[in-house]
């Protein structure tokens, strides 16, 4: 992803979400960023919760939370942001 500095792999992130959780646990990520951690925690059936600043990163997730795996019916909370058209998805603000 050429649109944030910092960025890596999301089987990086996969492997120590994996290393360091279980299913259905809770992986928080601070500095989301493009979301990578949020997404390899969704692959592995992790739960996350995703901190950015950034309103051009958060743009980032926003576009490609479609592409995750996400299960029907997942409450996703966005908080002091617009939530994006998720199909299927909750939103709880």
């Amino acid at each position: 992803n050429k649109n944030h500095p910092a960025v890596f792999p999301v089987e990086l992130a996969k492997r120590v979400v994996e290393y360091y959780s279980f299913k259905n646990d809770v992986v928080l990520d601070p500095f989301a960023g493009s979301g990578t951690t949020g997404k390899g925690a969704t692959e592995l059936d992790r739960r996350f919760v995703l901190f950015e600043n950034e309103e051009k990163y958060l743009n980032l997730i926003k576009k490609e939370i479609n592409n995750w795996n996400l299960n029907d019916g997942e409450i996703v909370n966005w908080i002091n942001t617009d939530a994006p058209n998720l199909p299927n998805q909750k939103t709880l603000f």
